[in-house]
């Protein structure tokens, strides 16, 4: 199925997210250090806070690391009662990174931090993709409008975070969304909804979305400062 998540302006403005806790994930670094930050948001939008975790040897997220960083995050930003968490990764999470958020999660689960039915997914945003929307208006071809959907089966799906009036040439380019569900289960379509508000947390640009949801923008932006060791508390816009 697929439509548009925002039928108006407003609507993105006053919707909340349907996870209870949301979690970017991200690692680079150019220097030759390779370092994963995170950063955190609640279902209102509002920002928790962020973490420097520790440096890599590669892109992939060793699962040790992962599942320490996972539940330092949860306990830290947590608030007493979570039912739902989302983690964000731009590109994929891998192997080693599923096992080591499921452990994180056991571990959680065990000792009560995380109710045993609370619904923990993983979150794949991939911004390459061969994927694009189109309006037909008049016999012609436009962009699409901002918010447009579509889900390809019950685990993936695009979304254009951005769109007609926001881009001065060229197409939008949607992002491919795919959920790894790790406990329990949500429709493919709410994972959309939430990276597409999430997208719209651009205190940058309020009036612009940007193309990546906030949780893994700003981990991306950071990541540069922390290789060169440098640590802040703030937002990088």
């Amino acid at each position: 199925m697929g439509w548009d998540f925002c039928r108006n302006y407003y609507e993105r403005q006053y919707n909340s997210l349907n996870f209870d806790f949301n979690i970017g994930i991200d690692v680079g670094g150019r220097t030759g250090r390779v370092v994963c930050y995170s950063y955190v948001f609640d279902n209102s939008g509002k920002y928790l806070g962020i973490g420097l975790h520790e440096a890599q040897k590669k892109e992939s997220i060793e699962s040790k690391n992962i599942e320490n960083a996972f539940v330092s995050i949860i306990k830290e930003k947590g608030k007493s009662k979570i039912n739902s968490v989302a983690i964000y990764r731009d590109g994929y999470l891998t192997k080693d990174e599923i096992n080591g958020l499921k452990n994180g999660t056991n571990q959680l689960m065990d000792d009560g931090t995380l109710s045993q039915d609370c619904i923990i997914t993983g979150i794949n945003v991939r911004k390459s993709n061969p994927f694009r929307f189109f309006n037909e208006f008049n016999n012609r071809m436009e962009d699409c409008n901002v918010g447009t959907y579509f889900e390809l089966d019950e685990k993936s799906g695009i979304v254009a975070t951005t769109g007609r009036n926001m881009i001065g040439q060229g197409m939008s380019r949607p992002l491919l969304v795919e959920q790894i569900p790790l406990t329990g289960s949500i429709e493919v379509r709410e994972v959309l909804q939430d990276v597409y508000y999430l997208s719209n947390l651009n205190w940058g640009s309020p009036n612009f979305a940007s193309r990546l949801p906030a949780t893994i923008k700003y981990a991306d932006d950071q990541i540069d400062f922390a290789a060169k060791g440098i640590e802040t508390n703030i937002l990088p816009i």
